[in-house]
């Protein structure tokens, strides 16, 4: 085998050619080897000069090892294989290192800045509502409190700096101040700048700003707020970021405080349970925060609860309750211009015991799906959910009724903290976790509420839990869920145009009367129930749930048929492990003029009865009203109904601010309601009798609340003198016969001044 070296054999030009060639390929090698060198090291730092030099003889080298190559190929046989792919490899790494060197031109040959300037960078600005990602893949809401929060970043050490935004919609554009200047920290990365408030630029974007359509945000120069005063560059800063709103209906909810009677100690007075202002106004708080609307109407009231609190953990207590519920609801929607959309919630207080809450999961839209839960202070006392944990308001009744309203809203529970099924199987994060926690994922925020001692948070996703998880606090919708119950709170309201205005109300499907309402409580894993409410109404709302299990049949007196139809049954969701499963049954049947009873049955079989007469009752009548020294408000009472009308309930109305009739009391047996404070301020209150088949004609009163604190004032003074009279305290010593005399003429007045009062009272209410 002939040495590719050794060229004896070959021609005079072709020999001549090959020394040349392997010169300069050697040189180029050893050029192209200390480039290499110099560059892969970074010891050594060349300046512009020195740059374009190396890339003037790399480029003479190329030029060189590109000619031997041509004279190669034009000359077969000249070169050996070994030749040729030498110069292959050296013009290859000439190439190289010439594109190297030029892409360290525009760094070593640009102008260093002045020693007054400072770089940051853009790394993103994210548009925030509830929770966000930085794709900005969460839907926004118009008219929803938004925040922008922009991130910024540096190559080296800190600056403290500020900027403005500029929010651009159309030709109107309005400058925007930061909450608060920062400190950019190279040494920190989006992560940490996302989860903490106090390291982003962060704006509160005003109301004409988020309208339904498109808004378009960009960064003004940042600007140093250090004593130096240096100028900053930020070439990325004007990238516009735009984002659109959409219009969502209003969530509407009745807030309804169940209360009962307890005893605070053995043997100690009883006591009314019943939720505190602070858990009504809180619960709204958080709905307002966290559901995806930017209006929520709301409204409240208390009814004493129809039965026995157990208090044992069960869903024995909110299925009876979430029955109440729809048993009022049923008589509210039966109102003419009533709002369909009304989702009813049910708060019991803690005083007395814990009740655990539930709903049922409606597989379709169904507003009139109930939800029941627990209220109180996170730290007592009373008994608190295990979950309170990380709870820094004045109530847990918040986040409490947003899980169960979550359940009413179709969502099931994600299976981190030891929920019972039905789980979301598609529930996309790690441990209940509102997100993955990685840089540019989701992360919530709450925006606060000052007035009510609620501080603005971050909450990220490795320290946040989704609102249906039984995990500590804090609770958030992710963005699967708070999608997911947007798109189920559009469902209720069918024609809803996201880019209009919102509707206030609208027609809904009713069914026309006469109809009898059923609402029933059933254990299925018993196979037992009960028939808790009847009703006559002039109309309902067709119920939603679980067909194929429940049917209703009406009967006569004699155990005719008269009507069979099926009922939907609502399964309570959050149970524990190895305790019954409920549910609850709300319906309508038809009204028949033999009917004398309705036979709840499920599955075949006959688990509950209601009978009773079959005449219609008298209306109520012979009002009194009273407060007791100390009562919140007033008690109105009626005579009772005669015998011969069967068991008859009654069933207590007030006139709204709205002017709509809503009940406060379903189903009392007692002729008697006692008021609250806020509900004795209504105008008019309205009550009928009825046997479950039929009602009276309604009576309407007039509340004249000015006229009852005038008659309690004076049953108070009325007590006091009598109780001083009677004990010695009045007269005072010396006690005469006289000033005994004058003594009692002076009760005798206060007392004809009550009687007249009450005369006042009686005719304002029965005019």
């Amino acid at each position: 085998m002939t040495d590719p070296f050794d060229f004896r054999g070959g021609k005079h030009r072709g020999t001549t050619i090959a020394k040349a060639a392997m010169k300069d390929l050697a040189r180029a090698l050893a050029g192209a080897g200390m480039a290499l060198i110099s560059s892969a090291s970074g010891a050594l730092a060349l300046t512009c000069d020195e740059l374009k030099a190396e890339i003037a003889r790399l480029q003479q080298t190329l030029t060189n090892e590109q000619n031997a190559l041509a004279n190669c190929n034009n000359h077969p046989g000249s070169c050996t294989p070994g030749q040729i792919s030498g110069i292959e490899q050296a013009i290859a790494i000439a190439e190289q290192e010439i594109a190297f060197d030029q892409a360290q031109l525009p760094t070593a040959c640009a102008p260093p800045p002045p020693p007054n300037f400072d770089h940051v960078s853009l790394q993103g600005i994210e548009v925030v509502q509830v929770v966000q990602d930085m794709a900005g893949s969460v839907p926004l809401i118009a008219g929803k409190t938004t925040f922008v929060r922009v991130y910024l970043d540096k190559t080296n050490g800190t600056r403290p700096l500020t900027a403005t935004l500029k929010a651009e919609r159309g030709a109107t554009s309005v400058t925007l101040n930061p909450v608060f200047p920062i400190i950019v920290d190279a040494t920190e990365n989006l992560t940490v700048r996302r989860q903490t408030w106090s390291k982003s630029l962060n704006f509160a974007v005003p109301t004409e700003m988020i309208a339904s359509g498109s808004t378009t945000f960009t960064l003004n120069t940042p600007t140093d707020t250090s004593p130096q005063h240096r100028t900053i560059i930020c070439d990325t800063c004007g990238t516009p970021t735009q984002v659109s709103f959409t219009n969502m209906p209003p969530l509407i909810i009745r807030l309804i405080g169940l209360t009962y009677q307890f005893q605070p100690t053995p043997g100690a007075p009883f006591q009314t349970a019943a939720p505190r202002a602070i858990d009504y106004t809180l619960v709204r708080s958080w709905l307002g925060r966290a559901f995806p609307v930017s209006q929520l109407v709301s409204s409240q009231t208390t009814a004493a609860a129809n039965f026995n609190f157990v208090f044992d953990n069960t869903l024995t207590d909110c299925t009876k309750a979430n029955a109440q519920l729809s048993a009022i609801r049923a008589v509210d929607m039966a109102q003419p211009g009533a709002e369909n959309r009304t989702h009813y919630v049910g708060l019991v207080s803690n005083q007395g015991g814990g009740m655990r809450g539930c709903s049922p999961i409606p597989a379709t839209a169904n507003s009139a799906s109930p939800a029941s839960g627990p209220s109180g202070a996170p730290g007592g006392p009373g008994s608190v959910p295990v979950n309170s944990g990380g709870d820094t308001d004045a109530s847990f009744a918040d986040w409490y009724s947003g899980h169960e309203l979550g359940h009413s809203f179709g969502r099931n529970h994600t299976k981190a903290c030891g929920e019972p099924a039905p789980f979301e199987a598609s529930f996309p994060y790690p441990n209940g976790q509102i997100s993955d926690a990685s840089e540019r994922s989701v992360a919530g925020l709450d925006v606060g509420d000052a007035t009510n001692g609620v501080p603005l948070a971050v909450l990220w996703g490795a320290r946040s839990f989704d609102l249906m998880t039984y995990c500590s606090q804090p609770d958030w919708p992710s963005d699967f869920t708070y999608k997911a119950i947007r798109q189920r709170l559009l469902d209720e309201n069918p024609g809803f145009k996201t880019e209009r205005a919102p509707r206030v109300a609208g027609a809904f499907v009713q069914l026309v009367g006469p109809l009898v309402h059923v609402a029933a409580t059933v254990n299925l894993t018993k196979g037992t129930g009960s028939i808790d409410f009847v009703t006559p109404l002039p109309s309902a709302v067709p119920s939603v749930g679980l067909n194929g299990r429940i049917e209703l049949i009406v009967r006569d007196a004699s155990g005719r048929e008269l009507s069979r139809q099926p009922a939907p049954l609502q399964v309570m969701a959050d149970p524990l492990p190895n305790t019954d499963e409920t549910a609850i049954v709300d319906a309508a049947v038809p009204f028949h003029e033999d009917m004398a009873e309705i036979d709840l049955v499920l599955d075949g079989t006959v688990v509950a009865q209601y009978t009773n007469a079959q005449t219609t009752p008298p209306a109520p009548r012979s009002f009194r009203t009273t407060q007791p020294r100390g009562a919140a408000g007033p008690t109105i009472s009626w005579d009772a109904a005669p015998a011969t009308a069967g068991n008859v309930t009654f069933t207590v109305q007030l006139l709204s601010d709205s002017n709509q009739w809503l009940a406060i009391a379903v189903g009392i047996a007692d002729p008697e309601v006692t008021l609250s404070a806020e509900q004795a301020e209504a105008n008019k209150l309205r009550l009928f009798a009825s046997n479950g088949f039929r009602s009276s004609p309604p009576v309407e009163i007039n509340m004249c609340p000015a006229l009852i604190a005038e008659v309690a004032r004076a049953e108070t003074e009325v007590e006091d003198f009598q109780d001083a009279l009677d004990s010695g305290e009045i007269p005072p010593p010396p006690r005469t016969p006289e000033r005994i005399a004058q003594a009692r003429a002076q009760l005798h007045k206060l007392q004809r001044n009550l009687a007249t009062a009450e005369v006042q009272l009686a005719q304002c209410q029965n005019p």
